[in-house]
């Protein structure tokens, strides 16, 4: 199992879409050399993922490589057509 990335916090889904996107994230794989906490606000409607945008002010990694493999694995999944929310995902990076 890959430990390099946590998820800290989802605000906005319910256990099940929790473990859905824990188990999502997961299989990414980063460059070594990277820690911190990053955060993303993004919203759900219809079974797609809308505009992913980092919240650089409280994220502590910012590293734009890191940042745009989430966005990108983020805008690819797929959640039930019947979830409709706002989210704020705080993950935690260790490589």
């Amino acid at each position: 199992m890959n430990h390099q990335l946590e998820v800290i916090s989802v605000t906005g889904l319910d256990e099940t879409g929790i473990t859905d996107l824990t188990q999502h994230l997961q299989q990414l794989n980063f460059p070594s050399g990277f820690s911190g906490e990053i955060v993303f606000e993004f919203t759900l409607k219809k079974g797609r993922v809308g505009r992913v945008v980092l919240d650089d002010k409280t994220s502590i990694l910012k590293d734009a490589v890191v940042v745009e493999t989430i966005k990108r694995s983020l805008l690819v999944w797929r959640v039930p057509p019947s979830t409709t929310a706002k989210l704020v995902l705080i993950l935690r990076i260790h490589t």
